[in-house]
């Protein structure tokens, strides 16, 4: 049976207290276990007790600490092999190349407040990877500012080797400029690597059905995942300045490993969103069907696309914008009799909206040639249009209905003026066929 993650992240912060020792207690002539005083440590001694191992740079020493769980340790609904098997066809078209997962680095940092400017200041850096048969995470902590060019310097060297894609959740606009900021502060150069930022098509996926698309909202909604006496992201620069008054690194302990679970969660996410670009799920809500669908479309991948857009106007929380995209998708495909056939409906389903019975009016006139029923469509989108409505979002009020086309245009909205033209247009060529027979 797989471990799960939370197991191994509650044993790892057991491995890093302070250990317990038999202690007598007076009278009994027992042993009680309590809790050893923690002896007095600082410097180095701190960081090892810790499990981190100083290493020495050009630029100076850093510290970091790496820990590994097996890929078939699970994380929520998924386990982190899934990430190595998984088929990122669809996926490959959102960082327009193809996907090695084995060369996706997945990377969060902790800062001492928001933004990218030179006053926001990176402590924590965590990178994900797959290595044999193992997740290996990766932490920089930084214990000084003088020591952030050594860990920004070994980032780049042992982790960010050209072809690899840095994969992020709001990456693109704060983690990754950050580092870049950084680097070139301490005049390093910058780096160009490969970017898949999971928020933009998690925005796109749920947006429509969670309060927040944060990342912790994802977790619990989307992936399965629930935290356990987890820190506060926002409390996270309030340790770090606690850690520079007391060198403690115990008061960082809890920022380190909320910052690992996020980095764990980019692992289950981008599985997550390339099952769905993959259409391996079928039982999904309308937005989440159209927002496939558009992707599809844009990547001329047609049958995908026609089966999104249909499963979305299926569903049973079908929108109006669900049933319009379709017929529009049916439209561009020249599926004429069907796209017919849902304007129809939908202007039975849907009697305060005009936009089905133009697009009728269109495929009656210009393409079946039947003028008595485009002229029939365009006058009941003219009663719809004039009608006084709250609900009618293209409703003009107090409008007289049988004002004639030529009086009060000013008054007049853009699209009753194409309607009246176009019906007085019908009724010309009416009475030409009707005269010419």
């Amino acid at each position: 049976m797989a471990r799960s993650l939370l197991d191994k992240l509650r044993a790892l912060e057991k491995s890093v207290k302070q250990s317990q020792e038999p202690v007598a207690v007076p009278g009994t002539g027992q042993a009680e276990v309590v809790e050893a005083a923690p002896e007095p440590v600082s410097g180095d001694e701190a960081f090892e007790r810790a499990g981190f191992d100083r290493l020495e740079t050009p630029y100076g020493h850093c510290w970091r600490r790496k820990t590994t769980f097996d890929v078939f340790t699970r994380h929520g609904h998924h386990l982190f092999a899934d990430a190595l098997e998984a088929d990122y066809s669809g996926l490959a078209h959102l960082i327009g190349g193809p996907v090695d997962p084995t060369q996706m680095r997945y990377y969060d940092v902790e800062t001492n407040g928001l933004g990218t400017g030179a006053g926001t200041f990176p402590f924590l850096h965590t990178l994900g990877y797959f290595e044999h048969d193992e997740l290996c995470f990766m932490q920089y902590f930084v214990d000084d500012h003088g020591a952030e060019a050594a860990v920004l310097h070994t980032i780049a060297e042992h982790h960010l080797p050209e072809g690899v894609t840095v994969v992020t959740f709001n990456g693109k606009s704060f983690d990754w400029p950050l580092y870049q900021n950084r680097r070139v502060l301490h005049h390093l150069d910058r780096l160009e690597r490969g970017q898949l930022d999971l928020l933009h098509p998690s925005r796109r996926l749920w947006k429509s059905q969670l309060a927040s698309v944060k990342l912790v909202e994802l977790e619990r909604e989307v992936l399965g995942v629930h935290r356990v006496d987890d820190l506060p992201g926002s409390e996270a620069p309030e340790r770090y300045f606690q850690f520079l008054d007391s060198r403690d690194v115990q008061v960082v302990e809890p920022v380190m490993a909320h910052n690992l679970m996020d980095v764990c969660s980019l692992v289950a996410l981008q599985v997550e969103i390339a099952r769905l670009l993959n259409g391996e799920e079928s039982n999904l809500p309308s937005p989440t069907h159209l927002a496939l669908a558009s992707w599809y479309d844009a990547w001329h991948e047609v049958q995908a696309a026609a089966l999104s857009y249909e499963r979305a106007a299926q569903a049973h929380d079908a929108s109006w914008r669900a049933h319009w995209l379709y017929s529009l998708f049916l439209k561009r495909q020249h599926d004429e009799d069907e796209a017919c056939r849902l304007w129809t409906q939908m202007a039975c389903d849907y009697p305060e909206r005009v936009e089905p019975l133009v697009e009728l009016a269109k495929c009656f006139e210009h393409r079946r040639r039947d003028l008595a029923r485009a002229e029939e469509v365009v006058e009941e989108a003219l009663r719809r249009l004039t009608k006084p409505s709250p609900a009618n979002h293209l409703a003009i009020p107090h409008r007289v209905e049988a004002r004639p086309a030529w009086t009060d245009e000013g008054l007049q909205s853009p699209i009753e003026r194409a309607l009246r033209h176009r019906l007085q247009r019908i009724q010309r060529k009416r009475a030409r066929a009707q005269a010419g027979s």
